[in-house]
């Protein structure tokens, strides 16, 4: 059916209006990670403008056109998720739309499907090939692979190349092999794509025959035309099995790191972790001649050209990092390390969540780093971030599975605690109370005693109350912070001076340090409950002649309040759960009230509060302890210069 190219261009338009593809669009362009060179946003568009072109060809109806906008919309969407298998993917986020917004036939979300799992390449007798199972996946089949028939076939293998990381003449002779097995499968594209595919296939094996580049296109930002050398390219094909030998990761990272570091002919390397606020990064990682001491401290996320790197989701190519305006200057002014030039990138799976930066630092010999070097390591990023989320996943889950198991056998145990809390103040005040109604109680110095144990009791009723009702107020979305400028060491100071007679009359030393003139942001009254919350646990669960530390320490431009005691210590297996309500460490059944007593238990509420407060101030309640040898709990706020 004859149509002219201002029809096409029409129809073309007309569906990039379509609100269902405006969505699928909308969903590449922010969640598609920026390594997919080739199945890209554009190579959708590409698609959808081939479908078209064909179908107008042959002749098919408006919404059988329509149907196969959808497809051609959808089926590289499942991208976003894994780059393997995401076939499936990409048919479920189609059916999903249609059922949004609605219109659509469940034959004919079904046929949408089919023509998405059709787009799977089949290994057969004959070699990869896709099977068509109706006459419209047809039509997406051979759109998807139209630039097989097109001049801009080997500027899409150039795209295709940079995005598998593959060594070029190896590329080229599997695309030799898939195009001498394809056959087109719709009347247009046999009528208008037969013959490019033919010269294409010419092209091609010249190009291999004689080791020449048909167009002379070289990947962007490649110093060699063959892509990475043999040796990069066994590492990496290596390095799933690596990644993955054990879900333990540090010493498996920090081994991948050190063959990286070889290969890159780099100094050193960094692995930068996100702190679970999205504030902070902690040095995670380290390898080659970086140095020790860093590791596990931290640093403020928006900062640096690794925070530039997090913010943009873009790779950097540094050739001289002290010159870099975005250079953050702290970590080597604190070191003997010198950075002279680097290589930062992102680490972000499926497109969306971050979790750091791998960085790698000085290139050997006075050199600058290649951008085959920054390839290189880009695709190394690619594996350790799915590993690095496997492993967190895999932990996350173990460690929620505990906790619920915890949880649930102490519920029991803490409604038993509450109980006791309350039902002994309410003893006291029936006791006081029925007394002094029977009339019973004859002297006036008598009466005087029983009025006020009877004030005693209903004095820590009020108490309990106001904790339970607090954490309410903390945890609930009533909470309000009432910002302002402070001075760190003052909050600290104060604090510890209302905490030296409880210390005293427990025999336990309280020491303070800190650094005068540091200044943060933040809610006075909230910061201080944090602090006496911290050191009141710490007396609690000191023994006598232990000591606490309390300290306030600028590192890396963040100010780190610190409270750490010589006490009996959390186990491994309570670290996370110390944080939650009602939660206490030890055993419930042997919880004792009172203020400072050694091991004197209360509702569990002091962490539970003083996280919640932590988290508002957009940080992290850091926990560090073993059994037996005490704790240090820990948090920081960014530093504010005058």
């Amino acid at each position: 059916m004859p149509f002219s190219e201002e029809q096409w261009e029409k129809k073309y338009a007309e569906a990039l209006e379509m609100p269902i593809v405006q969505a699928a669009l909308k969903r590449l362009e922010e969640e598609l990670p920026s390594h997919f060179f080739y199945h890209s946003i554009d190579h959708t568009r590409d698609v959808l403008r081939e479908v078209l072109f064909l179908g107008l060809h042959d002749g098919l109806t408006e919404r059988e056109l329509e149907l196969l906008v959808v497809g051609a919309a959808y089926h590289d969407l499942g991208f976003i998720a894994k780059p393997v298998d995401n076939e499936w993917t990409g048919a479920r986020f189609a059916r999903e739309a249609m059922l949004s917004f609605g219109g659509y036939k469940e034959g004919e979300m079904q046929s949408v499907e089919d023509m998405i799992l059709d787009t799977q390449l089949v290994e057969t007798a004959l070699g990869a090939t896709q099977l068509p199972t109706d006459k419209l996946a047809k039509y997406l089949l051979d759109a998807d692979l139209g630039n097989l028939g097109r001049e801009d076939f080997f500027h899409c293998t150039t795209l295709l190349q940079k995005e598998l990381g593959l060594e070029r003449s190896l590329l080229f002779r599997e695309a030799l092999r898939l195009m001498k097995g394809h056959r087109w499968l719709t009347p247009a594209a046999q009528h208008h794509r037969a013959s490019g595919q033919e010269r294409n296939i010419v092209q091609l094996e010249e190009s291999i025959r004689t080791g020449k580049d048909p167009e002379a296109l070289l990947y962007e930002g490649s110093s060699s035309s063959s892509g990475m050398d043999l040796s990069r390219l066994y590492f990496l094909a290596k390095l799933p099995l690596m990644l993955n030998s054990s879900l333990h990761l540090p010493e498996v990272c920090e081994t991948a790191m050190e063959h990286l570091v070889s290969m890159a002919s780099a100094q050193a390397a960094t692995i930068f972790l996100l702190d679970p606020s999205g504030s902070e990064l902690s040095f995670w990682a380290l390898t080659g001649n970086a140095e020790e001491n860093l590791k596990n401290k931290k640093m403020p996320a928006d900062k640096g050209i690794v925070g530039w790197v997090l913010e943009h989701q873009e790779s950097v190519n540094s050739e001289d990092a002290s010159s870099d305006p975005r250079f953050f200057s702290s970590i080597n002014e604190n070191t003997s390390f010198q950075t002279h030039n680097m290589l930062c990138v992102p680490l972000t799976v499926r497109g969306a969540k971050k979790l750091g930066a791998l960085q790698v630092l000085n290139k050997k010999g006075g050199a600058c780093f290649s951008a085959e070097d920054l390839f290189f390591v880009e695709q190394f990023s690619h594996q350790l971030v799915l590993a690095l989320d496997n492993a967190t996943l895999f932990e996350e889950s173990e460690k929620m599975r505990r906790m619920l198991e915890t949880l649930d056998r102490r519920k029991a145990e803490m409604i038993t605690v509450l109980t006791h809390e309350f039902k002994t103040p309410l003893s006291v005040v029936q006791t006081s109370a029925d007394l002094l109604a029977s009339g019973e109680v004859g002297s006036e110095a008598l009466q005087q005693k029983m009025s006020e144990t009877l004030l005693n009791g209903v004095s820590r009723l009020t108490k309990l109350v106001s904790q339970l009702t607090g954490l309410s107020r903390i945890q609930g979305e009533a909470i309000q912070l009432i910002q302002e400028h402070l001075d760190a060491y003052v909050l600290c100071e104060d604090v510890y001076r209302s905490f030296l007679e409880p210390a005293k009359e427990r025999n336990v030393s309280l020491e303070f340090s800190g650094q005068p003139g540091v200044r943060v942001e933040g809610d006075a009254g909230l910061l201080s409950i944090v602090l006496s919350n911290l050191l009141s646990n710490a007396i609690r669960f000191t023994p006598d002649g232990g000591t606490i530390s309390f300290r306030l320490e600028l590192e890396h431009e963040l100010a780190h309040f610190i409270v750490q005691d010589t006490g009996v210590g959390i186990p491994d297996s309570e670290h996370a759960l110390i944080f939650e309500k009602f939660y206490e460490v030890g055993d419930a059944k042997h919880h004792s009230s009172g203020t400072f007593e050694f091991q004197s238990g209360g509702l569990g509420l002091g962490l539970a509060t003083a996280s919640a407060i932590v988290q508002e101030h957009g940080a992290h309640l850091d926990l560090v302890s073993e059994e037996g040898k005490g704790s240090t709990f820990s948090f920081r706020l960014p530093s504010i210069r005058l």
